[in-house]
């Protein structure tokens, strides 16, 4: 099925955009430093595309489930895009792009129990929120401003963000706005066509989903397929690299083998972040004694440090604490003992799954209370 997406645009729903005098070439360029910055035009396409978009209200036909696939001209990767505004609540369109994030919301979706680190830890997209000028920061509003929107009290408008694993939805980068007005731009004339022809049959069944394809450039027209996307697996874990001369010392102290530790890690709601800079949810790995329930220093790593990493630098820290080796290493699940087998295996420490770490859960709870977190 062929459609255009400039098909059935009211006047009225068109925005009318007038320009700041001298607007900037570049946005958010404090923002994302060592980043490509988004440009003029292409934030004035994202607006115009998003303003369009609002003025449809697609939330009241659209649900959360119903996504909409394209291909991103960025990455190459498959974004999945949703609309959210039909309790009323938050309105916007949200893009999730790759298997994985479109793993996370498949589990959202089925109603795992997830707290918002949960869902962040693993989240690449973007996504445009409608909220009230209240909400706005500095950097939104200087571009609204160079936009020429006009901001009311009580009147919502476009915010752009994009998400990152491990980080707080931050501002878009030159390529993420580019993604994300490929994804608005795909959403709005999928929308477009469902008004004309409403038939749900692209979401009758599990896992297919209308994938929209660029057919005409130069009047933004698309293809539509019915594709099948089954929930993809989840990826292997990847231990983190050792620090060889750090292992290496330890195995030349000849330390003792005795008692068991428990070791865990999760990501908190506690950020990171400097002034001006992309905030990082903080990612905690615990070491404690198993039997007297002895809390070792925490490990706390930011988004560029990978999980394998945090938590075997965790062990290291407790066996440097206590100048032996515990004979058995005990976590919660098959994801950390992959994330561990490195470190075991080089230094004899056996590795055990259980289904409980109470010196871990006490020291989690106390930790997480005394953070207010």
């Amino acid at each position: 099925m062929n459609i255009s997406g400039g098909l059935f645009v009211p006047k009225s729903k068109k925005p009318a955009v007038v320009e700041s005098s001298h607007p900037p070439a570049h946005f958010f360029e404090k923002q994302l430093a060592g980043e490509e910055p988004p440009a003029l035009e292409t934030m004035k396409r994202l607006y115009e595309a998003s303003v369009k978009l609002f003025g449809f209200a697609p939330w009241e036909h659209f649900f959360d489930r119903q996504l909409v696939l394209l291909e991103d001209p960025v990455s190459k990767e498959t974004c999945h895009c949703l609309i959210l505004g039909a309790l009323g609540e938050v309105f916007a369109l949200q893009a999730y792009i790759g298997s994985e994030s479109y793993r996370m919301h498949r589990r959202m979706q089925a109603g795992e129990p997830l707290v918002p680190q949960d869902f962040f830890s693993a989240m690449t997209g973007a996504g445009v929120e409608f909220v009230m000028p209240s909400e706005l920061t500095k950097p939104d509003k200087e571009l609204l401003q160079a936009l020429g929107n006009p901001v009311k009290r009580g009147a919502r408008v476009p915010v752009f963000r994009a998400f990152r694993p491990g980080c707080q939805p931050w501002y878009v980068t030159g390529p993420e706005a580019i993604t994300l007005m490929a994804c608005v731009e795909a959403t709005t004339a999928m929308f477009l066509e469902y008004l004309k022809h409403p038939d749900t049959s692209y979401w009758s069944e599990p896992d297919f989903y209308p994938f929209m394809v660029p057919s005409n450039a130069e009047k933004r027209g698309y293809e539509i397929k019915k594709v099948n996307v089954p929930v993809p697996p989840a990826p292997v874990p990847v231990p983190g690299v050792l620090d060889e001369a750090r292992v290496k010392r330890l195995r030349e102290k000849d330390y003792v083998l005795k008692g068991a530790f428990e070791a865990d890690h999760f990501h908190s709601s506690i950020i990171m972040a400097e002034k001006n800079a992309r905030p990082a949810f903080a990612h905690i790995a615990l070491v404690s004694a198993a039997t007297s329930g002895f809390a070792f220093p925490p490990e706390i790593g930011d988004s560029s440090r990978s999980p394998g990493d945090v938590l075997a630098s965790a062990v290291l820290n407790a066996i440097e604490t206590v100048k032996f080796l515990p004979a058995e290493l005990r976590v919660k699940s098959s994801e950390a003992k992959t994330l561990l087998e490195p470190l075991a295996s080089q230094l004899g420490i056996t590795l055990r799954v259980v289904k409980l770490l109470p010196a871990i859960e006490s020291l989690k709870h106390h930790l997480l209370a005394y953070m207010g977190r």
